[in-house]
């Protein structure tokens, strides 16, 4: 949901495993919800992980 949260969700998984239209705005939903203010963790990129792009939407 950001680019420097370090969680992901894979709708892939959600949509493959036949989940229903709201079960996956659900999904969605509480990953927004769970999304920090403006760019939380943005300061703290030269600490972070490296990820691959595939899992952050690249």
């Amino acid at each position: 949901v950001c680019l420097f949260g370090n969680t992901e969700v894979s709708l892939r998984d959600v949509l493959r495993s036949g989940a229903t239209d709201e079960e996956i705005l659900e999904i969605i939903g509480a990953a927004v919800g769970r999304k920090k203010k403006q760019h939380a963790g943005m300061f703290n990129i030269s600490q972070m992980k490296n990820r691959p792009m595939i899992l952050i939407g690249g």
